[in-house]
């Protein structure tokens, strides 16, 4: 969600509530999701012939965006070395991230692993390690939370921090432990979930969309951290907010991507941006 436009006078402050599907809740499709569940397969097969480490096939994006109010005694020379590193410290908690999951389904196997709430705050600090664009070691926010997008639009979270904030991240994780929504469904709600509490100040859309990574590698439906998904919602950052919005009102078909493939029907082919489940044209 972009932060960096005015707000347009007599707009009002939308207020966004977490997501709280019910256990067996389907966001997808059935033809989508064997769609989706499909080309995955394709996608895990080419990375077992092909790469030595699935896990870094797509690595972090380089993030070249930054706050300038956080970097504006830091001279020039060095501003390219801070996002390489915190680019770098990004791939060591996908990594990291990976083996965990790895790890749970092997000392636990039939259970869906998710992080603890406190497992989820220490990746958190791990990935926006070293990023000159968020100031602080990380963790829970200690503030409300207002997303402004591109036009100007302000949302209000509206998860407020301190105990409320803890309990739904408790919830957050009671549920992906219990949920019963087949596996692409989950993730895809667990990152939906995740987001619309928005435990921390910054860095939630990049933990949520390795966490659903590490849920489709729990399931058996890609062998490492394959896809781009930061890049697909960098393309796609409106269609992904609105379906975020929709979500948080209980509108679950509009959500289920990025984890599904879009048809992009009646649009011209220079503007279509493959999804990271959609088999390109031959």
């Amino acid at each position: 969600m972009v932060l960096n436009a005015p707000r347009p006078s007599g707009t009002a402050v939308r207020r966004v509530s977490p997501v709280v599907p019910p256990l067996d809740t389907e966001a997808v499709p059935r033809a989508e999701r064997d769609e989706a569940v499909a080309a995955l397969a394709e996608l895990s097969d080419a990375a077992g012939r092909h790469l030595d480490n699935p896990d870094l096939f797509h690595r972090p994006r380089f993030r070249t965006a930054v706050h300038g109010r956080h970097l504006a005694r830091t001279p020039d020379r060095l501003v390219t070395g801070r996002i390489a590193a915190a680019a770098e410290r990004r791939a060591e908690a996908g990594l990291l991230a990976a083996a965990s999951t790895r790890a749970e389904i092997a000392e636990r196997p039939g259970r869906r692993p998710c992080f603890t709430p406190a497992a989820l705050s220490e990746l958190h600090t791990l990935i926006v390690a070293d990023d000159p664009s968020i100031p602080g070691p990380g963790g829970l926010r200690r503030s409300a939370a207002r997303i402004t997008w591109d036009d100007g639009q302000v949302y209000a979270v509206a998860v407020a921090p301190g105990r409320g904030l803890r309990d739904h991240v408790e919830r957050w994780y009671r549920w992906a432990v219990r949920t019963t929504a087949p596996s692409m469904d989950a993730a895809a709600l667990s990152m939906a979930r995740l987001l619309t509490v928005h435990p921390f100040a910054d860095g939630n859309g990049r933990t949520a969309r390795l966490l659903a990574q590490c849920d489709l590698l729990a399931a058996g439906l890609m062998p490492g951290l394959l896809l781009d998904l930061d890049g697909w919602v960098h393309a796609h950052r409106r269609a992904h907010d609105e379906a975020l919005v929709a979500a948080a009102e209980g509108r679950w078909a509009q959500w289920g991507f990025p984890l599904r493939p879009r048809r992009h029907r009646d649009r011209p082919a220079s503007h279509r941006h493959h999804h990271p489940l959609q088999r390109p044209p031959r």
